[in-house]
């Protein structure tokens, strides 16, 4: 009779321990993936805390105007956003944290030019995207200088502003982009 106790017992207790694995188990999976389901809703809505990675799929060599759905990932990722709107519109309807690039003379000496796009935040590497109407000329300009990922939005703010603005993320300091006319 004892013995058939102890074994009902240790069957219970495998049991139990079972069971508690499986529970733990559970708990582990959930802990590892409900971050990354947040940080992907947060980057994907234009929440998150700061700029996300992403893939580089635009070809920026054949590419001078992007698409809406191309614009807001480039933002999401961190872009730089140039604001070439003039003065008075950017200051009636401002987009916080985007480089206001209307004061600076694009023909102006190599070296100058490189101090005031550095000062903007201007870096070889990133990508920037351009707004305002003369979009595609300062895009065509950076191009010439040396910055090959700069874009231009098909159907410029309006569009972006319809699909869903996201938040613009500012510059991480000063640039590293060296001008130089090609």
């Amino acid at each position: 009779m004892k013995a058939a106790v102890l074994r009902a017992s240790q069957r219970s207790s495998h049991l139990l321990n079972l069971h508690t694995l499986g529970g733990i188990l559970s708990l582990a999976i959930l802990i590892a993936i409900l971050p990354v389901s947040i940080g992907l809703v947060a980057s994907m809505s234009g929440l998150a805390a700061g700029p996300t990675s992403s893939v580089d799929v635009i070809d920026f060599a054949a590419r001078r105007l992007v698409s809406v759905q191309e614009a807001r990932a480039l933002i999401a990722s961190g872009a730089l956003v140039l604001d070439a709107r003039d003065p008075q519109t950017r200051l009636a309807d401002a987009l916080p944290n985007a480089q206001g690039i209307d004061g600076i003379d694009l023909t102006q000496d190599d070296a100058t030019l490189t101090t005031k796009l550095r000062a903007l935040g201007l870096s070889t590497a990133q990508p920037v995207v351009v707004l305002g109407d003369s979009a595609e000329q300062i895009v065509t300009t950076l191009r010439s200088l040396g910055q090959m990922r700069a874009v231009a939005v098909e159907g410029g703010l309006p569009a972006l502003r319809q699909a869903g603005f996201l938040a613009i993320y500012p510059p991480a300091g000063s640039g590293d982009f060296i001008a130089s006319r090609n």
